[in-house]
């Protein structure tokens, strides 16, 4: 028996030249029919690089039912289906316990790929995993019923409504006129922007050094050159 990668690749189509998802989606559990009375707990947002996505992570709590809790993870790939692909399986490799084969199944007429199982109860769904575009989508609940089954359809649906694009284009943002110099020297340090007035969530990519909030003034980002001047 192969990996999960070997015995249920992506499937063989090709995708519509727009497989980028457009428009961000704005996750509220109020606009979602299984999760109406579930109360957000939690919320993280991330960059992750390779492959490059921008990953949201939400707990959740049945406002009835405190011990029924729900853990979703988003992850836009900004580099196509490919990303969103390598997520999945990436996800399903993550775990300390092994998968138990038995008990995975593919999910027919759920996102582009979809993956669920139980590790105690053969016919349940306690974790659901899918792509749809360039998305994955995980849903892992404290209970071994249906329920995150049936949140992965629901979320499933949002996305087919979405616009799609071909790419995704650069658009100006505070640092575009920002002068950086040719050279920095070792260990320099370079003022980059603030971020005051507003709920945008910057991310900073660096083949060396590192970018910094400054420890007096949190809102204000620099730049910290590596041990190499160039």
């Amino acid at each position: 028996m192969g990996t999960l990668r070997e015995d249920f690749p992506p499937p063989i189509r090709p995708f519509d030249r727009a497989s980028l998802l457009a428009e961000d989606l704005v996750f509220r559990p109020s606009e979602f029919p299984e999760l109406a009375r579930f109360r957000l707990e939690h919320e993280q947002v991330s960059l992750l690089e390779a492959p490059l996505t921008v990953h949201r992570r939400y707990a959740l709590t049945d406002t009835e039912d405190p011990d029924l809790q729900l853990r979703l993870d988003l992850r836009l790939c900004l580099e196509g289906p490919a990303g969103a692909f390598e997520s999945l399986y990436r996800f399903t490799e993550s775990f300390q316990r092994p998968i138990p084969r038995e008990a995975l199944k593919t999910v027919k007429d759920l996102g582009d790929l979809a993956f669920a199982w139980s590790w105690d109860e053969p016919l349940a769904s306690e974790v659901v995993a899918f792509v749809r575009h360039n998305v994955m989508v995980a849903i892992r609940g404290a209970d071994a019923g249906a329920r995150p089954e049936r949140v992965a359809r629901d979320i499933d649906a949002r996305l087919r409504t979405l616009p799609l694009t071909d790419r995704y284009d650069s658009e100006p943002g505070p640092l575009s006129a920002l002068e950086a110099p040719k050279s920095v020297g070792r260990g320099a340090r370079l003022t980059l922007a603030a971020n005051r007035d507003s709920e945008e969530r910057w991310f900073f990519l660096t083949t060396a050094g590192s970018v910094n909030r400054d420890p007096k003034d949190p809102e204000l980002w620099y730049y910290r050159a590596g041990l190499a001047s160039g």
